[in-house]
Formats: structure tokens, sequence, C-alpha cells
């Protein structure tokens, strides 16, 4: 299943007219009968459908769909929207003998009435914010109808997923062809409760952009000895902070590493408490003393609870990115690494959310919140970096693959729960990077489930996921 983008998902549409050698219009239509093929299963004459349409082609295609539909159903039509109307739009009301325009009383009326809503008003195009439309999409929303989306819920924007103030939220998108990379990023997976790929005969995407698939462990061999399963240094960890650094800790030994280190600045080094006695904790005053302490080592995590103000930090992180121990850097990390970024030659995975990507490429949130896709590969230019882009859907990405991963679940957004994605991922950076972030991914998201499915979202803790991290381990083990 491939995500693309809006740009993409434009080309591929007139590539598929040239091939075929169909008008823009005969492709509106050809999407427009595969809705409708789908609907039928559900839909007949006890059901009162409004349709809900705009003016440009997500319209046309609701517009059609509303004529096929009426073979079988109680389909009403209404059109909302000041902007231009697109010829395709307007080919398709041509044929259309009864309808509304603009008008919200009818509408209204209709929407009391209302089994089903099918959602046309705008498409994947759609930027900035609804406006006074937001008033008749709230009115959906807040309906007993089931809501159908063409393509993408109206009010979502079809690049990043961020949803204008009255988006639709739809019980189910029926999303043309290929997924967005709206339909999954940031709001998209809140505004629909299910995504439905139909297919309409588009020509395929050549994007090597797709959902995680379940990775395979291979069991351990009677033979072997814990240097072969990973010995881990965690440099990490200050004053009220060093329950970060043991999280990693912790979840790098149930992931399966064979030792596990945790090095921490000696000031600090009074302030750890509970440390696991399978866990050996160093402490170290400068980068020549850590030194010592890396022999030997198969991954490095570097950053959880460091604080953001030690020049000790500064020279660690300068030393990691171009050493030959392939590191994963993390939080407080990500701050350091900013001066060190055009100097990576190691092998490193980085863990951010939007956030700390946003203080990485030393740009405002916002425009990392827009431009997500833009902002991965803008780091990833570097060959020899990984990126693992925290959010509900989390983006794994390097400079030749991306690959998405809707797994988790909104419990996972606690304190800790990066740590421990870190610590995962460093038990298989013996493997490629790449290889290594869609296994942590895949292990935390797996352990995370688990865990909700016993504790609820509400309630989920970091200990939590690593307590069922050896369940995921069996799970990709069988």
């Amino acid at each position: 299943m491939k995500i693309i983008s809006v740009e993409e998902m434009y080309t591929l549409d007139q590539q598929t007219c040239d091939a075929l050698d169909i008008t823009s219009f005969e492709l509106m239509q050809k999407a427009a009968h595969s809705l409708n093929n789908y609907l039928r299963q559900f839909l007949d004459f006890s059901h009162k459908v409004v349709v809900l349409a705009g003016k440009g082609n997500n319209g046309g295609d609701a517009i059609i769909l509303h004529q096929l539909i009426q073979d079988y159903t109680n389909s009403s039509l209404y059109i909302f929207g000041k902007g231009k109307q697109s010829l395709d739009n307007k080919i398709a009301l041509s044929t259309c003998q009864d309808y509304k325009v603009n008008d919200t009383e009818e509408f209204l009326n209709a929407l009391d009435e209302a089994t089903h809503v099918i959602d046309g008003l705008f498409g994947i195009g759609f930027k900035g914010e609804l406006e006074e439309l937001s008033y008749l999409t709230e009115k959906v929303n807040d309906s007993e109808a089931f809501i159908y989306s063409v393509d993408i819920p109206s009010g979502v924007d079809g690049n990043n997923g961020i949803a204008s103030y009255g988006a639709i939220e739809a019980d189910e998108t029926l999303v043309i062809e290929h997924l967005k990379y709206g339909n999954i990023l940031q709001d998209g997976l809140d505004n629909s409760k299910k995504n439905t790929i139909l297919k309409v005969g588009i020509k395929d995407t050549e994007a090597d952009s797709t959902f995680i698939e379940k990775p395979y462990l291979f069991p351990r061999k009677h033979n072997s000895h814990k240097y072969n399963h990973g010995s881990i240094m965690i440099v990490g960890g200050s004053h009220g902070m060093t329950g970060a650094p043991i999280l990693a800790g912790l979840a790098a030994y149930r992931s399966g590493a064979g030792l596990v280190h945790m090095s921490i600045l000696d000031k600090h080094f009074d302030c750890i408490l509970n440390a696991p006695v399978e866990m050996m904790v160093h402490k170290h005053r400068h980068l020549r003393d850590l030194q010592k302490k890396l022999v030997k080592k198969s991954a490095i995590v570097f950053g959880m609870g460091l604080g953001r103000k030690d020049s000790a930090n500064d020279d660690i992180c300068k030393h990691l990115v171009t050493s030959d121990i392939p590191t994963v850097i993390d939080a407080d990390g990500i701050y350091y690494l900013k001066k060190h970024l055009a100097k990576v030659t190691n092998n490193i995975v980085i863990t951010p959310h939007y956030g700390e990507l946003a203080i990485l490429l030393d740009k405002p949130l916002r425009e990392i919140q827009q431009s997500p896709i833009e902002a991965v590969k803008e780091v990833v230019e570097n060959p020899n970096i990984t990126i693992i882009l925290k959010g509900p859907t989390t983006i794994i990405a390097n400079k030749d693959r991306m690959v998405f991963s809707s797994l988790g679940n909104p419990g996972m957004a606690t304190a800790g729960s990066g740590d421990v994605l870190a610590g995962i991922v460093a038990k298989f950076l013996t493997d490629d990077p790449m290889d290594a972030a869609i296994k942590g991914v895949y292990v935390h998201s797996f352990a995370g489930n688990e865990a909700k499915n016993r504790y609820g979202e509400e309630s989920l803790m970091a200990t939590d996921i690593i307590e069922y991290i050896p369940e995921a381990i069996k799970k990709l083990q069988s």
C-alpha cells in the first residue's frame, strides 16, 4: 500500500488519462462508479442519503455518485462554496436535475432525517480554514448520520493531515487508489475512523513510501554469549532526569541486549536511584573518560535526560557523529546534534518528535507541521542518517526509503515512551540502521498496544510498554 503526496496524485491522474486516452471527466466517472460499487453493498431505499458537494473535482465525484445511488437510495444533493466551479464539476452538474445550491436551511432540514452523509465538499487539495462552511460541517459532525468522505475528510490538508476548525469527522473515508499523506499524518487519523482504498485504474506510483511490515526476528543460537547479542552504552541523565536512561536500558535488555551500560556525568552520579541490578552504571567527567568505556560497544544511545547546558555533552555529541559505533540520538541529544548535523559521518538513528525536529532544523514548529515530509527528506539527504519522526503516524526514513507506522495508540504519548523506543532501537543496531529503526518501531508499537489492552490508554505508562516487550519479541520470532 503506497502513500503519496497530493501533487503526485494529480500527476498520476494526468498520466492515467494520457495512457487510456480519456478525458479528466471520464476519469471522474470511473471514480464515481467505483464509489458506487462499494456503497451499493451498504445502502438501499431505506436510507436517506445527503450528498454534500463542493465546486471542485471532489465535488464532481460526489455529484456523479449522487446520480448513481439514486437508483437504490433516497438521495438528495446540496452544493456549497464560493469558489470558481471546475470545468468537470460543471459537466457533472449539467446532467443533474434536482439539487440545491448554498441552501443552508434545506440542507439542515435534510440532515435532520439523514441516515448517511456523503462528504464531497473539498478534496485532497484543501488548505487553510473552512471559515463560514465550518458551520455546515459541524452540523454534519453533530448529526446521527453515518459519514462517508470521498478521498479525505473535508477540511483536512491532503499533504500534512492538519485539520481546519470544524473539519469533517468521517466514519469511513473512501480513498481513491492511493492513500495521501494527509489521510494518516497528524489530525488525519482522528478525522477518519476507517480508510478504505478503492481502485479506479489510476496508474501506479513508483514512490517507495509504504506502511511498515511485520519484521522477523531470528531466535538465538544455543552456542552464543552475551556479546553476540549486543553491548550497549546509554549516555544520559541529569538532576531529576535519571529515570530516562534507566528506561532506555530496561527496554534494551527486554529487547534482547546482552549487556547494557549507563554512563552519567559525575556531578549527577549521586542522583541515580533504583538502577536495575543488571545494568552497569558508570560516571564520566568529560569525553576522554567516556571514550575508555566505549570499547567493545555495539551501539550507543545518547540524549535522554541530559539537559541542554553542559559543554561536556556537546563534546561527546561531536565525537559520536564521527565515530564508528552506531548511535541512537534522542531527546536532549537532538539539541546538541543541531550544532554538528553537517558533520555526521557515523551511522546514526535520530528519534525526534515534531518539536525536536524543529529545533534540529532551526525552523518554526508550524513549518515542520505544515511540511513534515519535506523536513524528513531534508534531514536524510545525509545518507548516514536514519530518522524516526514520532507522531500519531510515525515516519521512518533514510535517503532511499520511507516507511509509515500507525500501529501504536494515543496512550503511548506519555513520559518515557520515547526513551523506551530509543533503547529498543539500539538493541537492533547490529543490523542496518533502517532495519533497526523498523524493528524498533514495530516492537515498541506492539508492546504499547498490548499494554493498552491491559491498562487502557489513559493509564498507560512507559514501564507498561517495557512489560510487554517480551510478548512483542516472541510474536516476531514465531
